[in-house]
């Protein structure tokens, strides 16, 4: 997504009698005043962003005395749809928590399985949406134990799509190259469920799963 503005500063910011030739870094004063105007250059609709004398510093650039202003400015994606530079939606997915991620883990002796999830959140409220990016998991054991008949089923959400893996290593990771979905709460939460046969040597076979809900605490 490209975001084309242009920023115009107006306003009396410092008058530059009032730098001292030999001085290396200067604040506003407090009597400096201004605005940056952010123009969409497609519509020609402008916002005002008031000036934050604060986040402002000047600094002559050689012996001519020449300066030089530098200012830290702030854009909110708010403002960037006020003047229609992106869309709403746009402005969501700039917003995201990028690369959460959450697992769980479940212990058969002698063996602990161990599933999680890496995902990005878009938005907010009902029009919230999820990205799962990735699956992993691993087993570890504190025994001599065969693990096999491996099963991995991870599902995004609603609209029904599954990643369905038989891994054959003791750890493991898959990308899923998915897109974002809504996020709905309850029955079609995302999921991820590992499953696996263990059987330690010297002993009779057993069961192990663990399911990992990322949203569950979100209910």
């Amino acid at each position: 997504m490209k975001i084309k503005v242009a920023i115009l500063v107006t306003g009396l910011l410092l008058s530059l009698s009032t730098i001292p030739a030999n001085a290396s870094t200067f604040s506003i004063p407090d009597t400096g005043h201004g605005s940056f105007i952010v123009t969409n250059e497609t519509t020609g609709k402008s916002v005002k962003i008031p000036l934050d004398v604060s986040s402002h510093t000047s600094t002559p650039t050689d012996q001519s005395g020449r300066i030089t202003g530098h200012a830290t400015v702030r854009i909110s994606a708010k403002t960037l749809v006020d003047i229609g530079a992106i869309t709403k939606q746009e402005a969501e997915h700039l917003s995201a928590t990028r690369s959460s991620s959450g697992s769980a883990s479940n212990t058969v002796y002698p063996v602990t399985a161990n599933v999680g999830m890496e995902w990005t959140l878009y938005g907010s409220g009902s029009s919230q949406t999820v990205k799962i990016s990735r699956v992993f998991g691993s087993f570890t054991k504190s025994y001599p134990t065969s693990i096999y008949n491996i099963s991995l089923v991870a599902r995004q959400g609603m609209n029904g799509v599954v990643l369905s893996k038989s891994p054959t290593s003791a750890s493991f990771s898959y990308q899923t190259g998915w897109t974002p979905v809504k996020l709905v709460r309850g029955s079609w939460d995302p999921y991820a469920l590992l499953r696996a046969k263990i059987a330690p040597d010297g002993m009779g076979s057993n069961d192990i799963s663990v399911t990992y809900f990322p949203f569950f605490k979100l209910r």
